[in-house]
Order: C-alpha cells, then sequence, then structure tokens
C-alpha cells in the first residue's frame, strides 16, 4: 500500500532549504523570527528518517543529511549574515517593486545561495556578504560528458567494490565471521599487542584472521557511507541538471577526493572526505572561539586544537544522535568514542609535524617536505605516512564499533530464535 510517510523528511529538508532562501532576502532584524520555522522543520526531517527504510542506509545517511543543512543554513543567516537581493540589478529601485518574487531567475539564486554548502558558483554579485566572507569554495573542472558517462561509470564501480567486499566468497577468505569475532574482549588490538612487553600474564594471541576481519570490517565501514552518498549526490545531481534544469555538471563535481591523498588523517578528513559539513562547523567553532578570553582565542596553537576538536565533536554528536534515533541505543556512545580518538590523531600530528617543522611544515593536515630532498624520501614518508593511517582506523574502527556491531548480531540471532520457536508452536 503507497503511503506518504517517506516523503515528510525530504518534503521538511525541501522547505528547510526554501526558508532559508527566503529569510536570505529578509533584513538582518528580522531573521530571528524565523529561526523557529528552520527549527521545527529540521527536527521533523530528522524525527522521520526511519520511514525512509525503503532503501538500505538511507536514514542513517537522511539523519546526517539533515542536520548538515540545518547547521549550514543558520550559518549563512545568522553567523555569516549574507543578504540576497531581490532585484537582479540592485540599482534600479523602481523595477524592484515589480513583483519580483514571480521572477523565476530570484528563485533559482535562492536556491543557489541557500543549498550549496560547498559554495561552487554562488552569485555573489546579487549578494551582500556580512561580517565571514564568503566561506570556502571548492573548484570544480567536471564537463557534461564527464558527468554522464565517467562519473557514473566510477559510482558503478565503487558499488561493484561494495558488493565484493560484502560477498559470501569475500567473507569465506579469513573463515567467515561470528558473533565471538566481534566480543568486546577482541575489540582491542593495541593492549594485546602491548601486553607482551609490558606484562609477564599471558594474554590472548592476535591471529592473521583477527587481523584480515579487522580491516575488511574498517574498509567496509569507510566505504559504505562514501557509496552512500556518492549515489545520493549523483541522483540529486541528475534532477538539478536533466529534469528541473537549474544547473549545469559543474555545479556537481566529485564529493570525495583521491585516497592518493591520506598520508595523514588531518588529510584523510579535508582532502579525500566530503567537505559538506565544512563551511558550517567551521563557522560555529569560530564563533564559539570568540566567546573565550582574547589571550586564549588569539593563541594560534589553542585555536588550532580548539577548532579541530570542535569540528570533530559536533560531527560526533550529529552520528551519536541519528543512531540513538533509529537503534534507540542509548548506551552506545561508538560515534564520540571514534570521533573523539581521530580529533587526538589530528592534534598529534599537528604537534609532531610543529616539532618537526625544520623538514617539514604543517597546513590542515598538510605534509610537506622542506629543502632540495630526493624524491625517494618524500615517497618513503608518505608510505610511512599510510602505514600510519591505515594502523589508526583498523585500530580505531573496530575498537569503537563492534559493540554496536556484537549487539546488532545478538539481537538479529534473538530474533531468528524468536521466529523459530513461534514457527513450532
Amino acid at each position: 500500500m503507497f503511503t506518504f510517510a517517506p516523503l515528510v523528511p525530504i518534503f521538511s529538508w525541501v522547505l528547510l532549504i526554501a526558508t532559508t532562501g527566503v529569510l536570505l532576502t529578509t533584513p538582518l532584524q528580522y531573521r530571528l523570527y524565523g529561526f523557529p520555522a528552520l527549527l521545527i522543520l529540521v527536527t521533523i526531517s530528522f524525527r522521520t528518517i526511519h520511514h525512509l527504510t525503503a532503501v538500505p542506509g538511507l536514514p542513517d545517511l537522511w539523519g546526517l543529511v539533515a542536520p548538515i543543512t540545518f547547521i549550514h543554513c543558520t550559518s549563512l543567516l545568522y553567523l555569516k549574515k549574507w543578504t540576497l537581493r531581490v532585484n537582479e540589478d540592485s540599482r534600479n529601485e523602481t523595477q524592484s517593486r515589480n513583483d519580483p518574487w514571480l521572477h523565476r531567475d530570484l528563485w533559482i539564486r535562492m536556491y543557489r545561495a541557500a543549498s550549496n554548502p560547498r559554495f561552487i558558483r554562488i552569485p555573489y554579485k546579487h549578494i551582500i556578504l556580512g561580517e565571514q566572507g564568503i566561506g570556502t569554495q571548492v573548484k570544480s573542472t567536471a564537463t557534461h560528458r564527464k558527468f554522464s558517462t565517467a562519473r557514473i561509470g566510477r559510482l558503478l564501480v565503487k558499488i561493484g567494490i561494495l558488493f565484493l567486499l560484502n560477498d559470501p566468497a569475500t567473507i569465506r577468505m579469513f573463515g567467515g565471521i561470528s558473533i565471538n569475532d566481534l566480543t568486546p574482549a577482541k575489540a582491542s588490538i593495541l593492549r594485546r599487542l602491548l601486553h607482551p612487553i609490558i606484562s609477564r600474564s599471558v594474554a590472548a594471541p592476535v591471529s592473521a584472521r583477527e587481523v584480515m576481519l579487522r580491516l575488511w570490517f574498517t574498509v567496509t565501514a569507510l566505504w559504505t557511507p562514501v557509496i552512500l552518498l556518492d549515489a545520493l549526490h549523483a541522483a540529486i545531481a541528475i534532477f538539478f541538471i536533466y529534469i528541473v534544469r537549474v544547473d549545469t555538471p559543474e555545479d556537481w563535481p566529485d564529493l570525495f577526493g583521491s585516497p592518493s591523498e591520506a598520508y595523514t588523517i588531518g588529510r584523510f578528513w579535508m582532502s579525500v572526505w566530503h567537505r559538506l559539513h565544512l563551511s558550517g562547523y567551521s563557522d560555529v567553532s569560530n564563533y564559539l572561539i570568540a566567546m573565550l578570553p582574547r589571550s586564549v582565542s588569539r593563541n594560534a596553537v589553542i585555536k588550532r586544537l580548539f577548532v579541530t576538536f570542535s569540528l570533530f565533536l559536533i560531527s560526533a554528536l550529529i552520528h551519536q544522535l541519528t543512531e540513538w534515533q533509529l537503534h534507540s541505543t542509548y548506551g552506545d556512545y561508538a560515534d564520540l568514542r571514534f570521533f573523539s580518538m581521530n580529533a587526538v590523531g589530528v592534534s598529534l600530528e599537528y604537534a609532531l609535524l610543529r616539532c618537526t617543522r625544520t623538514s617539514a611544515t604543517s597546513e590542515g593536515g598538510n605534509l610537506r617536505i622542506a629543502g632540495r630532498r630526493e624524491k625517494l624520501q618524500v615517497a618513503l614518508v608518505r608510505v610511512i605516512g599510510y602505514v600510519w593511517v591505515v594502523g589508526f582506523f583498523v585500530w580505531a574502527i573496530p575498537k569503537c564499533y563492534y559493540q554496536r556491531a556484537y549487539h546488532a548480531a545478538v539481537q538479529q540471532a534473538r530474533h531468528a530464535n524468536h521466529e523459530i520457536l513461534v514457527s513450532l508452536s
């Protein structure tokens, strides 16, 4: 039976963007009156994500999209304080009064300004910038042909890799998976590796199979959201480019960067992962740090650490709230733990690169060898970086998420046993 319930989170999200577009044309002193509407719309979209279960993974994804959009919209309205000119030509004030809301161009400008967290091809000539400039822009080199062929082809390859990762034949390569492989005792690997060195007692050894299982679990955990985001991004892009015809392929460049750039944890999150959240989160972080004493906020190191931890904390809260909303597992804090570990890892990288700035400099996780070093040395440093990043994620992701997978497997087993008992009764 057809139901309109799955349209509720999507429609409320569309209304959130539309309301933001209208508020961008409103004088600053009246915008606060529109904030309750934004809050109600994002709450409806977030609280109804369970209606999207017809598409696997979409509820989890939409639970992130709605809050990220809300933060982006509130950032534009109340932190960046942009104002969109109603007129295409602001100098013609008499023409501005002739029902500008009936013009399609105005609604397109509102859509472009309000729904573009990467600030690609924003109509800046129609925008009065506020206090914080224009935000972060992402360059696009996409063309119409590239979007319709190569990009769709890459997405299909990624989907094929995801199916391959979850294929039973792949899982049988390391002896399959059981509930015992996901127990809390197996979640910790670093402690067991170091145990023979720091203690005389015997600890459970770490087998090659366990390492392979952790590697598979890590790759799958990272690859799945990449596929889901890429697929949703491509679907929305096709809708606005070929159906509504208000965008061009240049407005929808790839979300993710090349994995070859991930030779530090900082670069993984800044250069490889999507940046849909970056501008809004950064504005919130800068707003919070401005509330600190000047002696603290002007310290470059403290500011860097504060921004790093606040960015990861916002991400952690949104991911954790999505998990609680979908599964009501209020004792689960895996997302808070994982993103906190990443914040510590990025901070350690920053401290290390800062201490060795005579041979390297740090900027957003970017490692650049100074002086005339041989290409072999640069390659060696990158290889060490890749090993560090892979090792970190193979340690951190199972440590945080094995418990969630374990409880999900236990619940699934109980449900299966219950169905068997019901069928036999």
